[in-house]
C-alpha cells in the first residue's frame, strides 16, 4: 500500500510541476489574462502614476466611504462590541463602548457633507457620531460635525450638510462613537468634499 501511496504522490507531483511549467512558457493562458490587461491599461490604473506618493497622483472622489469594518474600539471594553458580517454595521453587546475610525481624506480639498447610516431600533438609547480633526503637532481636538440617531426605528441617513471645513496635511481626521445598546448598528459614513 506505500509503494502505492508513493506512486500517486510522485505522480501528483510530477503533474503539477508540469502544469506550473507549461503556465510560465506560456502554453496555458489565465483565462483572467484579457480582464487584467483591461485593468491595466485602464487610465486610472496607470502603474506610474500608481507609483506617485502617497495621496499623490490618485483620483480622490467624493463621497469618501468610511465602512463599518474600520471602527475599532477606543475604550474601558476592548470585548464590548460586535461586528455583523452578516449584514454589515457594527453594535455594542450591551456595555459603554467607544468606538473610532480614521478618516483617509486628502489634504486640501473642502468637506462639504457629512452622512451616517445608522439601524436603530432602541427606543430609550441614541447614538452619536462625531467626525473630528486633531492637530498633529498641538494634539488640539475640534468636532467638524455630530449626528445622532432618534430611536424610531429602521435604518436612518444622519446627516449635516452645511459644512465648508478645508483640510490639510497639520490635521488628521476620525470618527468617534458611542453606544450600549444592542439594538442599534452604525452601518457605514460618507464624507462629501
Amino acid at each position: 500500500m506505500w509503494r502505492n501511496h508513493r506512486s500517486f504522490v510522485r505522480y501528483a507531483g510530477v503533474i503539477t510541476m508540469a502544469i506550473f511549467v507549461a503556465a510560465a512558457a506560456g502554453a496555458i493562458e489565465n483565462p483572467n489574462a484579457a480582464a487584467m490587461k483591461q485593468i491595466a491599461a485602464h487610465p486610472t490604473n496607470n502603474s506610474a502614476k500608481n507609483a506617485a506618493v502617497e495621496g499623490e497622483g490618485r483620483a480622490f472622489t467624493s463621497p469618501l466611504v468610511v465602512s463599518s469594518a474600520e471602527w475599532r474600539n477606543d475604550g474601558l471594553d476592548m470585548d464590548g462590541f460586535f461586528f455583523a458580517f452578516s449584514r454589515g454595521g457594527w453594535r455594542s453587546e450591551g456595555s459603554l463602548v467607544f468606538m473610532r475610525a480614521p478618516v483617509y481624506v486628502k489634504a486640501g480639498v473642502t468637506i462639504t457633507e457629512f452622512w451616517v447610516t445608522v439601524d436603530d431600533s432602541d427606543d430609550a438609547n441614541d447614538v452619536t457620531i462625531n467626525l473630528v480633526q486633531l492637530d498633529n503637532y498641538s494634539g488640539a481636538i475640534e468636532t467638524i460635525a455630530t449626528v445622532t440617531s432618534s430611536g424610531d426605528g429602521g435604518v436612518q441617513n444622519l446627516n449635516v450638510r452645511s459644512l465648508s471645513k478645508l483640510t490639510d496635511d497639520a490635521h488628521s481626521y476620525y470618527l468617534t462613537a458611542s453606544s450600549q445598546s444592542t439594538s442599534i448598528y452604525v452601518d457605514q459614513a460618507r464624507i462629501w468634499f
